[in-house]
């Protein structure tokens, strides 16, 4: 489904950005796949094992945000962090995350299966440390790309008092604090499962 790591690249990439720790995002409701699209197997490897297993070449520790449900009804063979903030979409992750580790944090979600190893390496040689958090962006659609991004520990006190405001939408929080926008290499591998249907056509 993907292509195998670039060990050339991807050696270059940990040695220039670490320390930096992996999250893979799975703490969704999956209500338009009619199930926990983490669990969802190809070539017998989980959407959230293969998310995982693209951001180990870069990242020190690997992390899987979960939602209450999910970490009462599954075993995993990683360390999680359960949402503290109940229904509140990807910035209850991100926020969780963000208060339990205090470090450098790359988040991918489990839902994006196209992401490339080139993808992960553009996204870190263009990550400056003195901004909250580093991100492409899609000009077609007019958005961020937050299911692959890296947040700086700095960023934690912002999004929770825009949080605590009542807002979340983080393409909103981003808007407004106008965030630098790196154009998205390729906008096709960014695409998303949320279907039964999208799912099955890519098997």
């Amino acid at each position: 489904m993907q292509e195998k790591i670039f060990s050339n690249l991807t050696d270059t990439a940990v040695q220039v950005n670490l320390p930096l720790v992996g999250v893979v995002l799975i703490g969704g409701k999956s209500q338009r796949m009619g199930s926990d699209k983490s669990q969802l197997l190809c070539a017998n490897t989980t959407l959230y094992q293969n998310a995982a297993n693209k951001l180990s070449p870069f990242c020190t520790d690997i992390y899987l945000s979960v939602n209450k449900v999910q970490a009462l009804e599954n075993t995993y063979e990683f360390p999680l962090i359960i949402d503290k903030y109940d229904d509140q979409g990807p910035i209850a992750g991100l926020l969780t995350c963000l208060e339990t580790l205090q470090t450098p944090v790359l988040f991918i979600a489990c839902d994006l299966p196209f992401i490339r190893d080139k993808d992960i390496v553009d996204l870190l040689a263009n990550r400056n440390s003195a901004q909250w958090c580093t991100m492409f962006y899609n000009r077609s659609l007019s958005v961020y790309e937050v299911l692959l991004s890296v947040w700086e520990p700095s960023s934690y006190k912002h999004l929770l008092e825009y949080y605590k405001k009542g807002g979340r939408s983080l393409q909103k929080f981003l808007s407004r604090w106008n965030i630098y926008k790196t154009d998205v290499p390729d906008e096709n591998y960014f695409k998303n499962i949320n279907t039964l249907k999208e799912w099955e056509a890519i098997l």
